[in-house]
């Protein structure tokens, strides 16, 4: 069974309030969707959670003093096995000791599938999904970071152009950055794409004591012409806009270009000498 085209998880991600030496309770449900051939068994994990890069690849191995709230999760119930078009929750308790420090902690309920063959020869693929706990312990808590860049660029030989900005953030806490995107052409002024129609505004997560590249592919854009790009971001009380024309012209049209100003240049040279090879003509027969 391909356990990877069948199984969900909801929700993806939750942000809980925590309280040192208190508990706190929550849960996931796994679903084995309906398109599912046969029953999903499957097996229930804590680990931590952390990014690893400027790309923010997912981390669930190293342990540092952020990723403490994987030690105090409990599962209820970490094994089950569901019907096809079932579904159940999974039930976890969060122990917040007295000394826990304020700020976020992190860790991913991680579940697995955890079907057993009877064929000894044949080969078990695990699959995996996780959600994740965005745990926010009361205390002291440092809102602190900046938008380092935030650029777009100005030309492109292709329809797919890349924006970007890099955040920082200095605090003990993840934070959470605006983004309003609009992008339309340049001599009608209609629209391509724009956030401004989504009920629900574009955000990107900051984790602590990190810095993140976030990176926006433009697609659908002309393959020639001209395109307005206004990008605002704002992040920690700091606004950044930029509004830029974007030149988009694929190469084929650069060396078409190229090799006809090159051809007029030659076509010019050419006359120019046979005029004054013409000319030199006249005066020696003259």
């Amino acid at each position: 069974m391909d356990a990877s085209n069948t199984f969900t998880l909801l929700p993806m991600g939750q942000t809980m309030p925590l309280k040192a030496g208190e508990t706190a309770t929550g849960s996931i449900t796994v679903i084995n969707q309906q398109n599912s051939a046969e029953p999903f068994s499957f097996r229930v994990s804590v680990a931590p959670y952390g990014v690893k890069g400027d790309g923010y690849d997912a981390d669930l191995v190293t342990e540092t003093e952020m990723t403490q709230l994987a030690k105090w999760v409990t599962i209820e119930n970490p094994t089950g096995t569901l019907e096809p078009g079932k579904s159940t929750e999974v039930n976890f308790t969060i122990n917040v000791p007295k000394d826990a420090p304020g700020g976020g902690q992190y860790a991913a309920i991680v579940v697995s599938s955890d079907n057993q063959s009877s064929d000894p020869a044949m080969v078990e693929y695990v699959y995996e999904m996780a959600s994740i706990i965005f745990g926010e312990v009361a205390g002291k808590t440092v809102h602190e970071g900046s938008i380092v860049s935030h650029s777009v660029p100005g030309f492109s030989t292709t329809p797919k152009v890349a924006i970007d900005a890099v955040l920082e953030n200095k605090g003990n806490i993840h934070e959470h950055a605006r983004i309003d995107l609009t992008v339309s052409e340049f001599f009608s002024g209609e629209d391509i794409f724009s956030t401004e129609e989504s009920e629900v505004p574009t955000t990107e997560l900051i984790m602590p004591y990190s810095t993140r590249n976030l990176v926006r592919n433009l697609t659908n854009l002309p393959s020639l012409g001209v395109v307005t790009v206004k990008e605002t971001i704002k992040y920690l009380g700091e606004t950044s806009t930029i509004e830029k024309q974007i030149y988009i012209c694929p190469l084929w049209f650069l060396l078409l270009a190229a090799f006809t100003i090159i051809a007029i240049i030659g076509t010019i040279i050419s006359r120019v000498r046979h005029h004054r090879r013409h000319k030199r003509h006249e005066i020696e027969t003259a």
